[in-house]
């Protein structure tokens, strides 16, 4: 008898552990494929630099990469596309700017970020990704432009 009541506990908390799975997974999109990946040398959001290298993996959903905040160490960067205001790839330059929705910024408070503010490098409307170099720039913009990324365009 209690076995079966311990059995039947189990299953509903089972139960609840996929739900949340599953919620936490459309909220956060973790189940997202990995499309590409690249270093990334340099970042800023807003006015925030880091120039600290990482992975930059391009997935079907978001940007995936990691910031490394003086104040708050390493910041788990997920960028989804359907937040993006404004995305430009700067050939020359070697850059990936683009602007996005206030929400989810929270470590950059203070006026670090403002998505309001002007569309210009170290400026407090835009976060950038510099790129190694012309062919990671090149792979970048087909895979942007295959997923569809709205706000997407390239520059020379």
């Amino acid at each position: 008898m209690r076995a079966c009541r311990v059995a039947q506990h189990l299953a509903v908390l089972d139960s609840t552990a996929a739900d949340i799975r599953g919620t936490f997974d459309a909220l956060y999109g973790r189940d997202g494929v990995v499309v590409d990946s690249f270093e990334g040398r340099g970042f800023t959001v807003g006015t925030a630099c880091s120039t600290t290298s990482s992975r930059v993996d391009v997935c079907e959903d978001r940007l995936d990469y990691v910031f490394h905040h003086a104040e708050q160490g390493k910041v788990h960067m997920l960028m989804r596309y359907r937040d993006f205001l404004a995305c430009v790839l700067d050939m020359k330059g070697l850059q990936l700017a683009f602007k996005v929705r206030r929400q989810g910024l929270r470590h950059f408070e203070g006026g670090v970020y403002d998505p309001q503010g002007p569309f210009a490098k170290g400026r407090a409307g835009c976060l950038t990704v510099a790129l190694s170099g012309r062919e990671d720039a090149e792979r970048v913009a087909h895979v942007l432009r295959r997923l569809g990324v709205q706000c997407f365009r390239v520059v020379n």
